[in-house]
């Protein structure tokens, strides 16, 4: 192939992508001009939520409460993924609970002082816009749970305590994955010795 040939080839395949490039950014143009003209026809506020038949509308997501009026068109910013997943975390920092746990039967005999861990992932985006504790994990009633569980269990090994901690988690509050650290003060010169696991549900946000 002779070089004036490769050369307008190249220039062939540039011009018609910077044909597609065009055309891509016309059409977000178009579609950022419908959103701002239907925010000004309704005459919506700038505080509060977009009413959720235009969201469907438009394909775009998004919360306007507290926005201020230099970011009233953040929305035409980009469209909404549909396959995206909002992932959202509530972590219990160190709850201590009282547990018979270790291999010798003279360690068990006693309760001992841990201190657990527990992250709780999910999408909990309806919680932030309603305020409903329904709508996420109630962390006061996964905290008496595994206080309460821990007290009238035994266990020789942390690793099986974190696991069970998980499953409880998953199986009766329903996030989505859970991370459990448990602390064990066993060791005269160590700060602590710790296991950690993470676990994900079975439910459609599973595997975040």
């Amino acid at each position: 192939m002779l070089l004036e040939d490769i050369f307008g080839a190249l220039v062939t395949a540039l011009e018609g992508q910077a044909r597609v490039v065009a055309g891509t950014v016309q059409a977000d143009l178009e579609v950022g001009a419908a959103l701002v003209a239907a925010f000004a026809a309704a005459r919506l506020a700038f505080e509060g939520e977009f009413p959720s038949a235009f969201v469907a509308m438009s394909g775009h997501i998004f919360n306007l409460a507290g926005a201020r009026s230099s970011e009233k068109f953040r929305l035409c910013a980009g469209p909404w993924n549909p396959y995206s997943r909002a992932v959202d975390t509530i972590t219990i920092k160190d709850l201590a609970v009282l547990s018979c746990i270790g291999v010798p039967e003279e360690e068990r005999a006693h309760p001992q002082r841990l201190l657990i861990t527990i992250s709780m992932s999910g999408n909990f985006s309806e919680a932030c816009i309603t305020d409903e504790i329904a709508a996420t994990v109630n962390y006061f009633e996964v905290s008496q749970r595994v206080v309460e569980f821990c007290r009238t269990e035994s266990f020789k090994l942390i690793e099986k305590l974190a696991q069970e901690i998980a499953n409880i988690v998953l199986r009766e509050f329903g996030a989505a994955a859970v991370k459990v650290e448990v602390k064990k003060f066993i060791l005269s010169n160590a700060r602590h010795v710790s296991f950690e696991l993470s676990r994900s549900g079975p439910g459609p946000s599973a595997g975040l």
